[in-house]
């Protein structure tokens, strides 16, 4: 499928709101974790990624929303060629399993240190596709990256009471 679905914009704009979506969904990941919701954030790091992965896709028009054809897409057409290291490959492959799993397994198993781990794979891998994105379109695209470390994920209790403050606050 190529072309977009409406008339809003072209695909470079297309490109920039996908990268700024997967941006968004980093910070969205590390709320989650900082929240200790792992399943969660495995599905946000996934998003975040798979929106990534449609950006580079919409610079060539392609798009499509079905995840194995945007994903077979990129793989076949940068992976493979090594235009990104096949280790990208691996992380896509990876973050997919995982939140295929945390998504739609009955008793998945939640490994708090295997998504700390995918968030900072995903980070890097939308740090790359963002680079990449800037050098095709030839001018800087204006998002910046969550700069955490693993010590920030975790949480502290005024972080928690904030969060039950503000669900109490907006009933």
């Amino acid at each position: 499928m190529t072309g977009l679905d409406n008339d809003q914009g072209n695909m470079q704009d297309l490109a920039n709101y996908r990268l700024q979506k997967s941006y968004n969904l980093l910070k969205d990941a590390v709320v989650l974790i900082k929240l200790k919701s792992y399943q969660s954030a495995d599905n946000r790091i996934y998003y975040a990624v798979f929106n990534a992965i449609n950006a580079v896709n919409a610079l060539y028009d392609y798009n499509t929303k079905k995840h194995t054809q945007a994903i077979g897409e990129f793989n076949k057409k940068y992976i493979h060629t090594e235009i990104f290291n096949k280790e990208y490959g691996r992380i896509i492959n990876r973050i997919h399993n995982k939140r295929n799993v945390s998504d739609y397994d009955d008793f998945a198993a939640i490994n708090p240190e295997e998504t700390k781990e995918n968030f900072y794979l995903a980070k890097k891998l939308v740090n790359e596709i963002k680079n990449f994105c800037q050098n095709k379109l030839q001018k800087e695209i204006q998002i910046t990256l969550p700069q955490i470390s693993k010590n920030e994920i975790d949480v502290d209790k005024s972080s928690i009471q904030d969060i039950k403050n503000f669900i109490v606050n907006h009933k």
